[in-house]
């Protein structure tokens, strides 16, 4: 449903708002209509950076600390050690970012702490929120989409409701809170 927002200052043309879907939810007995408005390509990769930026922080401190004990650690000859949990940090670091994506989409917040700064969350096209096994499902489809990225900002750019791939699969959206 097309909805005149404004007119064009130059040309006096309707401005129409396109991002936006009515939904019935269930509150108690009664019923009411919401207005959803997609979240747009942009507060998505806004989102995504800043979480990226928050995820790099916490890697270069791991890294800093491991760094640190592995030259203490060394004095006494034990760097082998130290080279087990490198490695396992380093899986950790890679997989973080889907990690801290699984628990925050289903919290109490219901948002990575970019998604809040954007005022974007994500939703199961019903309206509700994201259960831990959806958050699970979604953020593993996520990693293991071949070409995922390229096919969802294509997908996210051209489809109506600004889904990814993975959110197309699952039957979930991203809107505006």
């Amino acid at each position: 449903m097309n909805q005149i927002i404004g007119y064009n200052p130059q040309t006096g043309e309707p401005i129409y708002q396109q991002q936006s879907q009515n939904y019935q939810n269930n509150i108690g007995n009664s019923q009411f209509n919401q207005q959803i408005i997609y979240a747009s390509f942009r507060k998505r990769l806004g989102a995504y950076l800043i979480d990226s930026i928050i995820m790099g922080v916490v890697g270069l401190i791991i890294y800093a600390l491991l760094i640190t004990i592995n030259f203490f650690m060394s004095m006494q000859n034990s760097s082998s050690f130290i080279g087990i949990i490198m490695i396992i940090c380093t899986l950790l670091i890679m997989w973080g970012q889907p990690i801290y994506c699984l628990f925050a989409e289903c919290s109490k917040k219901h948002a990575t702490l970019g998604k809040r700064i954007m005022h974007i969350v994500v939703k199961n096209n019903d309206g509700s929120y994201l259960t831990f096994p959806q958050s699970l499902i979604r953020n593993l489809l996520k990693l293991f989409i071949p070409g995922g990225t390229l096919i969802s900002i294509i997908t996210i750019l051209f489809n109506q409701k600004k889904q990814a791939l993975h959110d197309i699969i699952l039957n979930q959206v991203v809107v505006n809170e």
